[in-house]
């Protein structure tokens, strides 16, 4: 019996309209924060106000904070009353929208309908529109500045604050201006492990939790491991690498994920690993997204060693010989099985362990018609602490068999002294 790897997996995706996505957030409408001179957010630069107003000089570019579609555009737009947003953009992704306002008159390359990509430039900023409250709005030189309007399900919000302060700001803080590009994925290091099962599906919106999570485990358990990423925007594939005792063992990878146009949500992966062998284990997952594999994150599981060797009852008798060595990979097999022998024939007997980790020395007694007759061991099989030995055969031989019924107890000791096993029967004629 061999310890095996079953490899299970899933990548569940799920894209929910009235959320933007993670990676387009993360794009500043301005190509540095040197761009703009002054900020208002919201009711600092006027009571109701519904955005936010970056004070700038005439021409800077604006730039697109995520992909989406057209649904307002507003270009050359005459400016006899000086009122409402002059020249606009509004781009929407599902239930979000931003709008860019007070845009310079020919610059916005877009009309309604078209994609748009994000940290692509939508126009740049001017005082188009309703820009001050005094008799000097739309006069050269007076009002110079984009209003930048952040909307969900129609509810204006503050794009400092919103979605945790994820909005155009990393979680360490940092920008992400439109020269950097979008970034493919987001990850925020979680790394699961569990004895499972993986659950979830479409009655909890795809979203996947792995149970009974536990970094220990015990020897022939199945531990889980699981990771998701969200707001992925580029296909990507996962793979699991295995290690005991810092040794590789296996190593897996599931297909593709395409990805379409507006991104996934969230990509769950999750592998398993039955029947585990005790020691150290570790479980790497990496990510593909067309440049080769990068390690994504690592989990440690200590599984306990609970079954020090496997026996399946194998032991016999045969005429012999017991032939194998290296031409047969180790392999040992007792040659013409029987339990029935004629008086003067060489009794051999063998036996086998599987899935050995602790050093162990055997033992045989042979009793005769019920009466010891005699004993005999071999020197100690030494395995090194956290390795295994997929196998480890002994044999004996009693010459010149005198009639009578013999047994041949078989006995193992791992270093706590010796254990009855099993058993070999055979009758002399």
């Amino acid at each position: 019996m061999r310890y095996s790897a079953l490899f299970v997996w899933l990548c569940a995706i799920t894209f929910s309209p009235s959320v933007f996505s993670k990676a387009q957030m993360l794009v500043f409408p301005f190509a540095s924060l040197d761009s703009y001179t002054n900020v208002w957010v919201l009711d600092q630069a006027y009571p109701n106000h519904t955005g936010v107003d970056y004070a700038c000089p005439e021409g800077t570019p604006v730039y697109a904070s995520f992909s989406g579609t057209v649904i307002e555009a507003y270009d050359a737009q005459v400016k006899k009353t000086c009122q409402g947003w002059g020249n606009t953009i509004v781009i929407a992704h599902g239930e979000f929208t931003v709008r860019y306002a007070h845009l310079l008159v020919d610059s916005v390359p877009y009309v309604v309908g078209d994609k748009v990509t994000a940290g692509a430039q939508v126009g740049t900023t001017s005082n188009t529109g309703y820009t001050t409250n005094t008799l000097l709005e739309c006069l050269p030189g007076n009002g110079y500045h984009l209003h930048y309007e952040v909307r969900d399900n129609g509810d204006y919000q503050n794009p400092y604050t919103h979605l945790g302060g994820l909005f155009f700001i990393d979680s360490d803080g940092t920008y992400h201006f439109p020269g950097e590009g979008v970034p493919p994925y987001y990850y925020d290091n979680n790394i699961t492990t569990c004895l499972g099962p993986v659950t979830g599906g479409e009655a909890t919106n795809w979203w996947y939790t792995c149970a009974n999570q536990t970094t220990a485990i015990n020897q022939g358990d199945t531990v889980w491991v699981m990771l998701n990423l969200e707001d992925t925007t580029v296909n990507h594939v996962y793979k699991v690498v295995a290690y005991r005792n810092g040794v590789y063992q296996w190593e897996w990878s599931p297909g593709w994920n395409v990805v379409g146009q507006w991104g996934w949500k969230t990509s769950f992966f999750w592998a398993s690993w039955s029947n585990v062998p005790p020691g150290n284990l570790k479980l790497e997952l990496h990510l593909n997204t067309g440049n080769g594999f990068e390690l994504l994150n690592s989990a440690t599981i200590s599984a306990k060693l609970t079954t020090p060797y496997l026996y399946d009852d194998n032991a016999l008798s045969c005429q012999g010989p017991v032939t194998g060595g290296a031409n047969t990979n180790w392999w040992f097999t007792c040659e013409k099985p029987s339990q029935v022998f004629q008086s003067g024939q060489i009794i051999w007997g063998l036996a086998r362990l599987d899935q050995i980790y602790v050093s162990h020395h055997f033992k045989v007694q042979a009793f005769k018609n019920n009466i010891f007759q005699w004993q005999w061991s071999p020197g100690w099989n030494l395995i090194p602490v956290g390795k295994m030995w997929e196998h480890s055969f002994f044999w004996f031989r009693l010459f010149v068999s005198p009639k009578g019924n013999w047994e041949f107890k078989l006995f193992l000791d791992s270093g706590a002294g010796y254990t009855y096993f099993d058993s070999i029967l055979a009758i002399v004629l």
